[in-house]
């Protein structure tokens, strides 16, 4: 297993992203990587909730976007100082369950990006932004 917390390991990653960028190729990279408990804040945990609500359903789902991003800096060490401190709190959830499904399953609200995908999902308190897996291009 790589140690993605090493300086070299950082290094590489940042490299080739970034010689991906200025080509204008997209990149994807996946690798499992174990976020600290002191990062998990209680919006993550709720999203993960209704991640689990979700698969129950037979569906698959999955946080996206910014709290991936933030997760992953701050476990690399790459937020400065107190920052590193402040929590994720903005989850959005990516899934293959149909907005009508969703519907039924959950307490649900528009924010006008039905026609692009994305709804709002009431979940144990908190309103996460759900949106349909797709490609754009």
């Amino acid at each position: 297993m790589v140690d993605a917390r090493s300086p070299a390991t950082r290094k590489d990653i940042a490299t080739a992203m970034s010689m991906q960028v200025a080509a204008r190729q997209p990149f994807c990279y996946l690798w499992v990587m174990k976020i600290e408990e002191k990062y998990i804040s209680d919006t993550v945990r709720k999203g993960i909730g209704l991640l689990a609500e979700i698969h129950k359903r037979k569906h698959e789902a999955y946080i996206a976007g910014g709290a991936v991003r933030d997760l992953v800096i701050r476990q690399l060490g790459m937020v400065p100082g107190t920052d590193a401190e402040v929590p994720v709190h903005d989850v959005d959830i990516a899934t293959n369950m149909p907005i009508e499904d969703l519907k039924l399953a959950f307490r649900c609200d528009s924010n006008n990006g039905e026609a692009h995908g994305t709804i709002l999902v009431h979940y144990e308190g908190l309103v996460f932004e759900v949106t349909q897996f797709r490609v754009d291009g």
